[in-house]
């Protein structure tokens, strides 16, 4: 019994490595990318996906370019948005009367290259 115990824990470990393994964030290819338009092309899908939400975005037209990995800012994006989203519909359940507002600014901060992004919403947290 103690042997087959072993077995199955180093197959547990061996699963286990492999998951996190697989888990992980591919390594970022940094390139010079225009985050806004990036911005842009997000919140508009968001827009789509959610009427009842009012989304603003304030942001310069061009201009705000930064060393990034475009794949993974959209997806840190999308999950900040994701969580302001999920917390005004939760809200907005409860309150029917209740407009959601979600804003999003980003302008250039500090060094070059440095860009400044905030999120906030209307909801109650």
């Amino acid at each position: 019994c103690t042997d087959t115990i072993i077995h199955h824990v180093g197959d547990i470990g061996r699963m286990v490595n492999e998951f996190s393994a697989f888990a992980r964030m591919p390594l970022p290819v940094f390139k010079s990318e225009d985050v806004g338009q990036h911005m842009r092309e997000l919140l508009t899908l968001q827009q789509e996906a959610h009427p009842a939400l009012r989304f603003d975005l304030v942001t310069p037209q061009s201009g705000l370019r930064a060393e990034i990995d475009a794949q993974q800012f959209r997806q840190a994006f999308t999950n900040i948005i994701q969580n302001a989203i999920d917390s005004l519909q939760g809200f907005q359940a409860e309150n029917p009367d209740f407009a959601g507002h979600i804003k999003i600014s980003a302008a250039p901060a500090g060094s070059e290259g440095t860009i400044a992004i905030a999120v906030s919403d209307n909801g109650p947290g």
